[in-house]
């Protein structure tokens, strides 16, 4: 299986418009074979694989015309399958899947996998996403930090942490924006002030 997935990544083939669906469908039967062979008996091992998978995405599209949007939907599945496998592997420590996942949405190019944290909401969990948060803060990644509180449901409470981190990463309009989503006692609090006035200077 592991040959296979890289004779995937390892392919110079360029796929026209009307031949993205074979691409799609190599895809597919990828993802579809882990499931059965490895999901059941062996579930680390199948995400694992979907992992290596799912890491193919970014070479794939940049040999394929993915008009269709066949391509980046057999990905989208096959991170649906990814989350699905972590969810079902037992003694799974939700820090390490949060840092498996936060690798994945730093090296994404093109927007495949758009589904990336709701497909793992039940293998990360409340303390997963804490850790995502946290290492999204480590390396000053503030998407990766909204991702994690829209995913957790957050956004709206932590209107002011976001902006805060906005504005040290200079994206001012941002930061302002954020602050209007925020509660006017937070907006009112020492830190909301302090965020809206470096957003403003």
């Amino acid at each position: 299986m592991t040959d296979r997935i890289r004779a995937l990544a390892e392919d110079h083939t360029f796929y026209d418009w009307d031949e993205a669906a074979t691409l799609a469908v190599r895809v597919d039967d990828l993802r579809h074979t882990i499931a059965n062979e490895f999901l059941r008996q062996a579930p680390r091992t199948a995400a694992n694989l979907l992992g290596a998978l799912a890491n193919t995405s970014d070479l794939a599209m940049e040999r394929v015309d993915d008009s269709s949007g066949e391509v980046g939907m057999a990905y989208d599945e096959v991170v649906d399958a990814w989350g699905a496998a972590w969810a079902a592997v037992e003694d799974r420590d939700p820090e390490s899947v949060a840092s498996v996942v936060f690798h994945r949405i730093v090296a994404e190019k093109y927007g495949v996998g758009p589904n990336l944290l709701s497909a793992f909401g039940v293998a990360l969990g409340p303390s997963g996403h804490r850790a995502l948060r946290q290492v999204a803060d480590a390396l000053g990644d503030v998407d990766a930090f909204i991702a994690s509180l829209e995913a957790d449901g957050r956004t709206e409470r932590e209107a002011v942490e976001v902006a805060v981190r906005l504005g040290a990463a200079g994206r001012a309009e941002e930061a302002l924006a954020w602050l209007g989503r925020a509660t006017p006692a937070e907006q009112a609090s020492e830190r909301g002030a302090a965020a809206h006035i470096d957003a403003l200077l």
